[in-house]
């Protein structure tokens, strides 16, 4: 059982991590926000948004750099980190009993 909640644990974190990364990119190098861009956006936003307080810094021809999104991926990585780590903690203790 343990198995199964730490692997869920790990493919729900890697896909946030993955989406986090692309969206970086595409605000990097000013991607168009349509289609699945623009999806890509709606969906991280929940994500990003607790962390908007850090600053972007806006650089020629519309790129931006957004460290409220490495932010979001640095914490999201500590917690499924942590997650992973309980999942284990308390499983090996119940397979001692």
């Amino acid at each position: 059982m343990t198995r199964i909640i730490v692997i869920t644990v790990q493919i729900v974190g890697g896909i946030i991590e993955s989406t986090l990364f692309f969206r970086f990119i595409f605000e990097l190098f000013n991607a168009d926000r349509t289609g699945l861009v623009s999806s890509l956006y709606d969906f991280t936003q929940p994500l990003v948004s607790p962390f908007t307080v850090i600053p972007r810094i806006t650089a020629g021809g519309g790129n931006v750099i957004d460290f409220s999104i490495i932010g979001a991926m640095i914490a999201y990585a500590v917690a499924w980190y942590l997650l992973v780590e309980l999942a284990l903690l308390i499983g090996n203790s119940l397979s001692k009993k």
